[in-house]
């Protein structure tokens, strides 16, 4: 998994953005500067990663989804590679030694190359790279790479779905969760400001904030794509019986974004004078052995946000659903290739490789 984001002009990323690349990619951030001579940071602390990529300075960012390798601070990107660094999003099937990861040993190899040669061998795999030198970019496979107003991503699921905050039964443990089986966890928190929670085995979240009794209500946030959220939005009734707004969510981190939740039309028919801050407090969730979700929301307190009302109204501008082909045919052998969502590329049987998706917005 992972991801690569290049940001030469140091622009300020959506939160949400942010959110979903620390979620997805749990397992160790490192950031080289573009304004100072090789300054190279790493580490496992989540706080310090968010604290870099906002900083307003431009850089290279590397979030960390282990495949290969121990998950320590030694295997976070980026690596050392002849007189720069080197970052690396994808898996190359090369030796390495103990818990070693594949990008320390193509960054080794690479390293002393002439810049000619050192292009031509990174761009026989789909794996996108990006090295820095002094403050300067070198980015391998850039076709590869989305531009979202003017940052570069190696990936597009820190960049595609809607966010929506549960607080009901389709919160783990409860009879509705299964619409969210596929969808991306982004981490648990509270409504930033209080609602009014009642309900008598079903719950609704009334409308009007911060009235007499009421909390900051339990949620759990996910990205749904576009087919996920309809079918919640009918589940819900939406725009009828319930309907979707944006709201603010203060994460468990303490990052402050804006997710869209479920808030009942009908106050009077619903307000029963009994408030509750969490679902759990109405119905116990049952616990699974197993869980539905790798991803896990890093628990280093984060700053919170200044403007925090703009942070919940802020527009994304992201793409809300991407249109990928189940199969395609592999551009090498014209044989079928399967898509995988969990390295976001097609796998070909007879090559033995992944292909990487050309995918496209949907109009």
């Amino acid at each position: 998994m992972c991801v690569i984001i290049v940001n030469k002009d140091g622009k300020k990323l959506p939160h949400g953005v942010v959110a979903r690349a620390m979620a997805i990619n749990p397992d160790g951030f490192g950031i080289a500067y573009l304004d100072g001579e090789k300054e190279v940071i790493k580490t496992m602390d989540y706080k310090q990663a968010f604290d870099h990529v906002q900083s307003g300075r431009p850089y290279v960012a590397h979030f960390r989804y282990t495949t290969r390798g121990a998950t320590n601070l030694s295997n976070c990107h980026p690596f050392p590679s002849g007189d720069g660094v080197m970052f690396h999003n994808g898996t190359i099937s090369v030796p390495t030694k103990d818990d070693q990861v594949d990008s320390q040993v193509i960054a080794n190899l690479v390293g002393d190359m002439d810049p000619v040669k050192r292009k031509m061998v990174l761009e026989l795999t789909d794996s996108r790279f990006v090295r820095v030198t002094n403050g300067e970019v070198e980015i391998f496979n850039e076709n590869n790479f989305i531009n979202h107003h003017g940052v570069l991503y190696s990936k597009n699921n820190v960049l595609t779905g809607k966010l929506i905050a549960v607080y009901g039964t389709l919160r783990k443990g409860y009879g509705n969760h299964s619409y969210l089986n596929s969808a991306t966890y982004i981490g648990s928190g509270h409504t930033f400001d209080k609602y009014r929670m009642t309900g008598s085995g079903i719950p609704f979240l009334l409308q009007g904030k911060n009235a007499k009794g009421s909390s900051n209500v339990r949620v759990e946030v996910y990205s749904v794509n576009e087919w996920q959220l309809k079918s919640i939005d009918r589940l819900e009734g939406h725009p009828e019986w319930y309907k979707r707004e944006k709201i603010g969510i203060r994460l468990d981190n303490d990052i402050v974004i804006g997710a869209e939740t479920y808030i009942i039309n009908d106050v009077s028919r619903h307000d029963d004078g009994k408030y509750f801050a969490d679902f759990a407090e109405m119905r116990e969730p049952v616990r699974y052995k197993y869980s539905t979700s790798r991803y896990s929301t890093p628990t280093h307190s984060v700053t919170l946000f200044d403007g925090v009302q703009e942070t919940i109204d802020e527009e994304e501008s992201i793409v809300d659903a991407i249109s990928i082909p189940e199969s395609i045919d592999c551009p090498d052998c014209k044989s079928t290739s399967v898509y995988d969502e969990w390295e976001d590329a097609y796998w070909c049987y007879e090559c033995n490789d992944y292909k990487q998706p050309k995918a496209k917005p949907i109009c």
